[in-house]
């Protein structure tokens, strides 16, 4: 439903393969899985209106899918990424603030 940077860390396996031998297994898991392996200390999102910078990759797909009227809980790999934090998705979806510069 969303590509944004938590899916998008999916790139980083090297493998050819990856779709058809992930995808089976169940996407969602091996993206939150990815991202609790690989920290991206910067994540940065092009609206084409708007340029998003966040630290974290979850609160910035969580705004995302604020731009886009997407509801965030529909989105299994982002729950998977909050349960892996010990948050739930709801209050993580609660905290996120927009500071404008």
């Amino acid at each position: 439903m969303l590509t944004c940077t938590s899916k998008n860390i999916f790139r980083l396996l090297a493998d050819k393969g990856k779709y058809s031998v992930y995808h089976p297994l169940g996407i969602d898991r091996v993206i939150a899985g990815l991202t609790e392996v690989v920290r991206c200390n910067l994540n940065v999102v092009d609206t084409q209106e708007k340029v998003i910078v966040c630290l974290d990759p979850l609160p910035l797909d969580i705004l995302v899918c604020r731009f886009v009227s997407l509801d965030p809980l529909r989105l299994k790999h982002l729950g998977l990424i909050s349960w892996d934090r010990n948050l739930k998705l709801n209050e993580v979806m609660n905290q996120v603030q927009i500071i404008k510069m």
